[in-house]
């Protein structure tokens, strides 16, 4: 005599697709929150290796810092040709990444950043124009290099009493680059979040100006010049060669720019109103 099988109804498979489905949606953002943090964690790890990096080149050249940019002919200008500081400090980095040996080259294809590609960068390798564009360009100007931090081009504003005046080029005198400048080199950064092109990023621009997801610098997007973690905060290095991360309107309020005592507390004011509508600062 044969016994009936058993089998499910439709309602019991309902019921366990429905159970499968729930798990899913509890499930998928925990998973998608660990892969942030995961994220952030390797940002910050790179950003402390630059500062090490930053301390370790400021040791070796009598407490100045790297050049921003680094042109070494005058028709170097906007060309591939350029360096800036992460060719200067690439030595005292463990994973530099990047093209170092390419220098001239134009490369239109990513590469493995190392420490200077954060894997918070949307667009690290981005060939969104700029203003002088080299032609097939993919990353920074020089397309050797990964987009995701910038030099604070406005440090030093407070003590020398102007902003763009510190941050050294080859050529310039008057106190630039020297970090003994600093009043208080654990409060001021020396690199920033960014997802442009430039080796450097000033603060009225970083906290007021727009561009697109791909880091054209354009207006009405909504979308801020610094890259964040999606959470409105971004990873800071300090001239004293550590890393911590802010809310990056925090950051503007803790005048690790080095510029609000210098302009005062109206236009401290001003620039923090705009930056409230960027929708990534929020």
């Amino acid at each position: 005599m044969f016994q009936k099988a058993k089998a499910f109804t439709l309602i019991e498979l309902l019921v366990v697709i429905a159970i499968i489905a729930i798990l899913a949606a509890i499930l998928f953002p925990v998973f998608a929150q660990a892969k942030q943090a995961a994220k952030k964690t390797v940002d910050l790890s790179n950003t402390k290796e630059i500062g090490l990096a930053l301390m370790m080149y400021a040791n070796d050249a009598d407490d100045s810092a790297p050049f921003s940019r680094v042109v070494l002919n005058g028709g170097d200008w906007w060309t591939a040709r350029m360096l800036n500081w992460r060719d200067l400090i690439y030595p005292y980095i463990k994973n530099g990444g990047g093209r170092v040996n390419g220098v001239g080259q134009v490369y239109t294809t990513p590469e493995d950043g190392g420490i200077f590609q954060s894997p918070l960068s949307q667009n690290a390798w981005s060939n969104a124009p700029v203003w002088w564009t080299i032609t097939g360009g993919d990353g920074d100007e020089t397309t050797r290099w990964p987009r995701s931090y910038a030099t604070n081009m406005s440090a030093g504003a407070e003590e020398l009493g102007g902003e763009h005046i510190w941050w050294p080029n080859v050529g310039d005198t008057g106190g630039a680059g020297s970090m003994t400048i600093f009043q208080n080199p654990a409060g001021t950064a020396a690199f920033v979040p960014s997802k442009l092109p430039f080796p450097d990023l000033a603060v009225y621009e970083a906290l007021t100006y727009e561009c697109t997801a791909q880091g054209q610098p354009w207006g009405g997007t909504g979308i801020g010049l610094q890259m964040t973690d999606g959470g409105g905060g971004a990873n800071y290095v300090f001239f004293d060669g550590h890393s911590k991360h802010f809310k990056v309107r925090a950051a503007f309020a803790a005048d690790v720019w080095d510029v609000n005592t210098l302009y005062g507390p109206s236009w401290v004011a001003s620039v923090a109103q705009q930056a409230a509508t960027i929708k990534e600062y929020n």
